[in-house]
């Protein structure tokens, strides 16, 4: 038996041999294009089927030739503050409930030797002080269906593992709010709750109205504040604030007659701070309007994120007609190792 094909004209061409098919009715030699259509369609419908269309199936050999494609549209992901701000610590192990940060602090006056008594010589003091912080899991879970990984499978759409993204992006998240604000409840303290962290109310509004050397004056006094009370000892090298604090520093003439903004003339006039970040964590950090400006040393020996595990699964659970899957990681909040090197300010930003 041959199959026979035609040209663009609905003419009868060579036969192709060697193809074995049943019932298949030949096509008049010369054929209307609705003719063509309606053979062709019918031809393939026996070969793949065996039997001829029907009105109810006429329609499933165009669909089983589709190609479905499947594109899913994600959220992009978006790197926590904390990572892009400041250092993480990984040295506390995950078995650990709690850490503990010690400082040292001594005091002492020499005097001019003369001869006196030994009972004349002053002595030294030195004081240790510790603050124990406890560390927390967060954990969050995805499931499996088998008959649902089965379709998803089928149409290319690899759920699962948008799942598990989905569940890194939840973690990442709720550590990032517990590296800022902590959660004091469960003795986890984060940047902005931090307990030995100075802290200054700014009484200037940073809005449009106030007065730039007004804005200026309190910015310098605040990063200026660590080194004046260390005898030069810290100075903070960073500064960030909230996105709406930040641009009206670098939207804002510092006068009348200048187009350098109030942020780039304070970058400008002091030593140490080259460039001010913004992080949404600082929006409303003292209440409706009243925005944080976090000056701070970012050598790790300063100030750190505690993480003592990052993300990990724990061994998968079988459930009736799936799995469960739990993810985890481990936040012990922030860590100010030298806190006299870091400020916060609280500004009126509405």
């Amino acid at each position: 038996m041959a199959v026979f094909t035609f040209d663009l004209n609905g003419k009868q061409t060579e036969p192709i041999f060697g193809v074995t098919v049943q019932n298949l009715n030949q096509a008049p030699e010369v054929a209307s294009g609705d003719e063509f259509k309606t053979y062709v369609k019918d031809s393939l419908e026996r070969i793949l089927k065996g039997d001829a269309a029907t009105e109810s199936n006429v329609g499933a050999l165009a669909d089983n030739l589709t190609q479905r494609q499947v594109k899913i549209i994600e959220e992009m992901d978006k790197v926590p503050s904390y990572q892009r701000l400041f250092n993480v610590f990984t040295a506390v192990d995950p078995g650990a409930a709690d850490y503990t940060v010690e400082y040292t602090q001594d005091q002492g006056e020499s005097i001019l030797w003369r001869g006196q008594s030994n009972d004349g010589i002053p002595l030294v003091n030195v004081t240790d002080y510790a603050d124990k912080f406890d560390t927390h899991w967060f954990v969050i879970a995805y499931a499996t269906d088998y008959f649902d990984d089965l379709a998803n499978a089928f149409v290319g759409n690899n759920k699962t593992d948008r799942k598990f993204k989905a569940c890194v992006k939840v973690l990442d998240q709720a550590v990032n709010r517990a590296v800022w604000n902590g959660r004091p409840e469960a003795n986890l303290y984060g940047v902005l709750t931090y307990p030995r962290l100075a802290k200054k109310v700014i009484s200037t509004s940073f809005v449009a109205g106030a007065t730039p050397a007004d804005v200026l004056a309190e910015l310098f006094e605040l990063v200026n504040y660590p080194s004046e009370q260390s005898g030069d000892l810290y100075r903070p090298d960073s500064l960030v604030t909230s996105p709406r604090v930040r641009n009206y520093l670098f939207n804002t003439a510092r006068s009348t007659t200048s187009d350098t903004t109030i942020g780039q003339f304070f970058l400008d006039n002091q030593e140490f701070i080259k460039s001010i970040d913004s992080a949404h964590e600082c929006k409303d950090a003292g209440g409706t309007g009243v925005d944080a400006i976090l000056a701070y040393d970012k050598s790790e020996d300063s100030l750190s994120a505690v993480i003592p595990q990052s993300y990990t699964t724990i061994p998968t659970l079988q459930t009736a007609m799936g799995t469960m899957t739990v993810v985890a990681t481990k936040c012990g909040g922030a860590a100010m190792w030298a806190p006299g090197g870091n400020i916060l300010g609280l500004v009126p930003a509405v």
